[in-house]
């Protein structure tokens, strides 16, 4: 989160864009509760997937334990992978 009108989602929405030109899958997520990230990119775009997190029900979640660490480590496996150049393996 940060300062409104910056142009958080208009950097965010323009890199999505110009990976997914470049062949890359993109899934573009966003906590903003007025969805400007969908409102921003306009069409669908091939390879683009837009979502939203609701960061209300993720505290609620990780206040009432629903969030493990299992899960964490599987999602920050999952980034890593996600990080690294197209058609490399892990050294």
């Amino acid at each position: 989160m940060g300062k409104g009108g910056v142009g958080k989602t208009t950097v965010a929405v323009n890199i999505a864009v110009e990976l997914a030109r470049r062949g890359h899958k993109v899934h573009l997520t966003t906590t903003d509760p007025a969805a400007h990230v969908a409102e921003a990119l306009g069409a669908a775009v091939d390879g683009i997937r837009v979502s939203r997190i609701d960061p209300v029900l993720e505290r609620c979640a990780r206040a009432s334990g629903l969030a493990s660490s299992r899960g964490s480590r599987r999602f920050q496996a999952r980034t890593r992978r996600l990080a690294r150049p197209q058609g490399t393996e892990p050294a």
